[in-house]
């Protein structure tokens, strides 16, 4: 601001001029000093954003890593991680499975706008899908209990008893030992990374023919429709909820539970969505959208 030197003596008038030029070389020495510190703070940006798209590249590269090493898991007759090839089945499903890994967050942002907006029909599909997906994992896990109803029988034609007299049942016995090698020889297909997926795709693809206007659903609060054991059962009484299982065939002609090894009417009364899901809290079934 302008200021009138009129009638000040030479003193007043030199001080005035000093504390304008203190002033001005104040100004200047701020205004160098907040230069630097943009430079500096734009240097810092762009070395925080080089790291940024650094961390973002390798996030992305591992994810595809990650992806693509778990094709053992979500391709072989045995998987020991049934939540990871649930949730990637349903990224895949909603065209998100490129984030599943690479961008856990934007996955699940992602994940949730889309399934709110699907209709009843479109959910339905998606968990008849899941549903399929959770009878291959089923298959594949049977392996065991086979074994040790192969041993049994085997046993027991050997060392007859009034205790196994069950289980030396010859047509039993060859549809066992038919069904079972055809078991193992798709097995051993789907543990090649090359054979896997197709030979799971089958298998899903019977397995959603067969579900597609037999399965029933329970609405739930949140938006869920949920494929329901009780409710399909009451529409089809004589349906099977394990056919998809060698144990299942084997209960419903010969009315033996390969497990228990007594007679019974069905080895598992309940969806596939109850077995577990290999995470020691819960069922499968809470992957259900």
């Amino acid at each position: 601001m302008y200021q009138s030197n009129y009638g000040l003596d030479q003193w007043e008038v030199l001080r005035r001029q000093r504390l304008q030029n203190s002033k001005s070389n104040q100004a200047n020495r701020n205004a160098r000093n907040s230069e630097a510190h943009a430079s500096s703070l734009e240097n810092k940006l762009r070395v925080a954003n080089d790291y940024k798209d650094w961390y973002e590249m390798l996030l992305g590269e591992a994810g595809t890593r990650l992806c693509k090493a778990s094709t053992g898991i979500t391709v072989a007759g045995f998987t020991n991680n049934p939540a990871f090839e649930i949730e990637h089945l349903i990224g895949e499903l909603l065209g998100i499975s490129d984030f599943v890994i690479s961008d856990p967050i934007r996955y699940c942002k992602r994940r949730d706008e889309i399934i709110t907006s699907l209709t009843d029909v479109q959910k339905k599909d998606v968990n008849l899908k899941l549903l399929c997906r959770m009878e291959w994992i089923d298959w594949c896990l049977q392996v065991d209990v086979l074994a040790k109803f192969g041993a049994e029988v085997t046993n027991a034609f050997i060392n007859p008893n009034d205790d196994n007299k069950i289980l030396r049942n010859k047509s039993m016995l060859s549809f066992y030992t038919k069904a079972s090698k055809e078991y193992h020889t798709l097995r051993e297909l789907a543990m090649n990374p090359d054979k896997g997926e197709s030979i799971r795709a089958q298998f899903e693809q019977g397995r959603y023919d067969f579900w597609k206007n037999k399965i029933q659903y329970k609405h739930f609060e949140g938006g869920y429709v949920l494929p329901s054991s009780d409710l399909t059962i009451e529409a089809h009484p004589d349906i099977s909820l394990d056919s998809h299982l060698i144990a299942g065939q084997i209960i419903e002609r010969f009315e033996i539970n390969i497990g228990t090894l007594k007679k019974g009417v069905c080895y598992r009364t309940r969806l596939a969505q109850s077995i577990p899901n290999g995470m020691q809290d819960g069922n499968i079934g809470r992957w259900y959208i």
